[in-house]
């Protein structure tokens, strides 16, 4: 699975003590890029952060992929849409990508037929084979009828197969991560179904 995004609970480095993410050098230089060479999505705007070198030392990195942190940005706010299963990151505001990978397990059939190559009778054979078995790899489009590699080739990087997990799907509705302030020590995560 490919990961669209990512969020990153931390507390901003500015704040210079000794237990803080500032003193730990979080996050790590390594795995900002790690998450930047893995990460489907972009930002709508690249920003400039400061990533840890090591404890207490820091360099400044372009964050060009949807890489969020609570550290960064302030709150990160992100919302599941029940019908295709994408997600639009509504704060911090104005990072929703333009073109969110279109889930193909939970997709309508008009939805589905946005894709290039896919019409009518071949966005019914993905709903059909989906019925049966959710998708577990976007490589399993290539077992749906009328799909060869000429069209998987169009589409598979257009397409997710969502928060497949374990034999099932994982349905989160909201998740909201409260940035950390100088009082507040958060490292948990916060959910709410959205209404």
């Amino acid at each position: 699975m490919t990961p669209e995004l990512a969020v990153i609970s931390m507390g901003p480095a500015d704040r210079q003590l000794s237990w803080t993410a500032w003193d730990y050098g979080h996050p790590r230089t390594e795995i900002v890029q790690i998450l930047q060479d893995e990460i489907t999505r972009t930002r709508t705007t690249p920003v400039q952060k400061e990533v840890g070198i090591k404890g207490e030392q820091f360099k400044t990195v372009a964050i060009t992929k949807a890489v969020y942190a609570t550290g960064w940005d302030g709150d990160v706010v992100l919302e599941a849409d029940d019908q295709d299963g994408t997600w639009k990151v509504i704060k911090p505001a104005g990072e929703a990508p333009s073109t969110a990978p279109i889930n193909i397990n939970t997709a309508s059939l008009d939805k589905l037929k946005e894709l290039p190559g896919i019409g009518m009778v071949k966005a019914q054979a993905i709903i059909d084979y989906r019925t049966t078995k959710p998708f577990e790899s976007v490589d399993e489009l290539l077992k749906v009828k009328g799909v060869g590699p000429a069209t998987f080739n169009k589409i598979k990087s257009l397409v997710t197969v969502g928060n497949y997990c374990c034999g099932g799907q994982m349905t989160i509705h909201r998740i909201q991560l409260p940035a950390c302030d100088a009082k507040h020590n958060v490292q948990g995560l916060a959910t709410q179904r959205a209404e």
